[in-house]
């Protein structure tokens, strides 16, 4: 059922959730903490992600717990954000032991 009354509500809530990340992204750019990247690319497929596997969880997947999609997460920022000269240690509890450079 949609809610109309709720539509502003939920987009206020939405921007401000992607203003936050972007202005992360954005910190750590400038830090030399993060590598540089299209922030609003970025913060949308973080933030998709971690939506997509939210609705996962909820509704069927036993597979993702929060544990599970903490990892699968911290995973794709190490990759994506991490500066290109430093090496990457995978945040999967499954590639623990490997170690890629970017």
């Amino acid at each position: 059922t949609v809610r109309p009354e709720l539509r502003h509500l939920n987009h206020v809530s939405y921007v401000s959730w992607v203003d936050l990340v972007e202005a992360i992204v954005r910190d750590g750019q400038a830090t030399g903490e993060f590598a540089a990247v299209h922030v609003r690319d970025v913060t949308l497929q973080l933030l998709t992600m971690m939506d997509g596997m939210a609705i996962q969880q909820t509704v069927h997947s036993r597979e993702l717990d929060a544990r599970r999609i903490r990892e699968l997460v911290l995973d794709f920022a190490q990759r994506t954000l991490q500066p290109s000269t430093a090496l990457i240690p995978a945040a999967t509890s499954r590639n623990r032991n490997k170690v890629t450079h970017r």
